[in-house]
């Protein structure tokens, strides 16, 4: 079984109940600086979110057959213990999964595919190490094999206990400890600045709204996180819970990373002064693309994707190419907009609205 039929058939432990709003929050922006870093690297990848865990990786949408898992913690004290990664706590029903034993269960359930545990805490962590003169809170990164013997006896004693193993537990070499840059305090501005950064290093040229742009992105994680249906096939599950490299840069072309709105709009208007369209009726469809643009950036209109996709559709059929002019194109769109099948459910998007559609869609494909 390759491991696109193993996301398919296998099914998530349960969760022992609802993530703290403060956690999720963390944990999210902690997954949107992972994306940041993974997008730049130019390789292939998939983000997925409260799949399995708290966040997975793995090496491409199409065709993956690795896949790393990482669970996030917050902890207001000093620092991560032994002792606090082994601890079950005492569910309705019984004791619940330690956090190791809970980020093993995933190499039970991907044997062949898992390359990677990792438990990320803000804190550091506090374990005894081979080399016993050096502290480990002065680590930002620990491998399991770092650990003296007797930290990995525990470890594995618990494992072995917890999900009544009986042979060895393969977690020495594929198992490590992070201590998150993402700070406790804060780390929504610090997660905007490394946007900002990522923002200027794509399109140095681009005049940007990081904070709408963050937004987008934040809201984008929270309903694949917030997902709770099960999937029956990868493909549902890529759409559902995943985002990789093609996802993120339809998410960036659509709040205008790439080229921002400003460029758009000045493409737009150098065209329509061309056909010495009247500066009244510019000034108006102006206006009301920066509206679309704070909609199509926010996405909080669920049927705009629909009315977009009639609007592309009706550029693309051959009667779109005997109009004269953009100003008999535009009112085109309009007509075909509301005599299409959706009609009644684009009533509230005003003419010039739909015009301004028809326009980014001409222009800035």
């Amino acid at each position: 079984m390759d491991l696109r039929e193993a996301i398919a058939n296998s099914t998530p432990r349960e969760r022992s109940g609802s993530t703290a709003a403060d956690r999720f929050e963390y944990q999210r922006d902690w997954a949107l600086c992972k994306l940041l870093v993974l997008h730049q690297s130019k390789n292939d990848y998939l983000l997925a979110f409260d799949a399995f865990d708290d966040v997975i990786l793995m090496n491409g949408e199409n065709e993956p057959d690795r896949i790393a898992f990482f669970q996030i913690k917050t902890r207001k004290t000093r620092s991560m213990t032994l002792r606090a990664m082994l601890k079950q706590e005492i569910g309705e029903t019984g004791p619940l999964p330690s956090m190791i034993g809970k980020l093993y269960y995933n190499k039970i359930l991907f044997p062949e595919n898992t390359e990677a545990l990792t438990l990320v805490s803000n804190a550091p962590f506090s374990i005894t190490l081979i080399n016993s003169d050096v502290a480990s809170t002065g680590f930002k990164t620990l491998r399991c094999v770092e650990l003296d013997q007797q930290t990995r006896n525990s470890i594995r004693d618990q494992l072995k206990k917890e999900h009544g193993l009986a042979t060895e537990p393969e977690f020495v070499d594929i198992t490590s400890f992070e201590v998150a840059e993402l700070p406790l305090e804060g780390h929504a501005t610090f997660a905007l600045g490394r946007l900002a950064e990522f923002l200027e290093t794509l399109n140095p040229e681009g005049s940007f709204k990081p904070r709408l742009i963050y937004r987008t992105i934040a809201d984008e994680i929270k309903r694949k996180n917030n997902y709770d249906g099960r999937w029956s096939s990868f493909d549902e599950f890529l759409r559902e819970k995943g985002l990789g490299r093609k996802g993120f840069d339809q998410v960036l072309k659509t709040v205008g990373a790439h080229r921002d709105f400003d460029w758009i709009w000045s493409r737009i208007e150098d065209r329509l002064n061309a056909e010495q369209m009247p500066i009244l009726q510019t000034r108006r469809l102006r206006d009301v693309f920066r509206r679309y643009s704070i909609d199509r950036a926010s996405r909080k209109d669920v049927s705009l994707p629909d009315l977009e996709a009639v609007v592309k559709g009706a550029i693309g059929s051959g009667t779109a190419c005997q109009q004269a002019d953009t100003a008999s194109l535009l009112n085109w769109i309009v007509q075909g907009v509301r005599l299409s099948a959706k009609s009644d459910e684009f009533r509230r998007y005003e003419d010039d609205y739909i015009r301004v559609i028809g326009l980014v869609a001409f222009y800035d494909e």
